[in-house]
């Protein structure tokens, strides 16, 4: 589900709650206008090639290009490219993060692996 699906979806169980919750609805409904508005400011927020890389996962090269193809809009100056957030594509590696993983003072190969072992043999955890 994107995150622009919410406001409606929270309209929708305004509609259904509506008979047997009324304040419970408006709640919904306030929520659904507050996060409309939010997200309104947040993709007109205008990002260096340097920020837009980091949220969109592409690098700043390759969206300097989509800008000098046109297709993507140049809000700032020629040598000063602003994006609009809410124009940047965004690779689908960019929108699941990775998990981190990481063992309590393991500092090298040996340490980690010691760490794994004492933990798969019923040692103290690392957690």
């Amino acid at each position: 589900m994107r995150m622009s699906d919410f406001p409606e979806r929270w309209r929708q169980r305004a509609a259904d709650i509506e008979p047997f919750a009324p304040p419970a609805a408006v709640a919904f409904r306030e929520c659904a206008a507050e996060l409309e508005r939010e997200q309104a400011g947040v993709s007109g927020e205008l990002l260096t090639l340097e920020q837009a890389a980091s949220v969109s996962g592409y690098s700043g090269d390759h969206l300097g290009t989509l800008i000098r193809s046109g297709k993507l809009a140049n809000y700032g100056r020629k040598h000063a490219p602003r994006v609009r957030r809410g124009d940047l594509p965004v690779k689908p590696s960019a929108l699941t993060p990775t998990p981190q993983v990481g063992i309590v003072g393991a500092t090298d190969r040996r340490s980690i692996a010691r760490s794994v072992l004492s933990q798969s043999e019923g040692g103290p955890s690392a957690a």
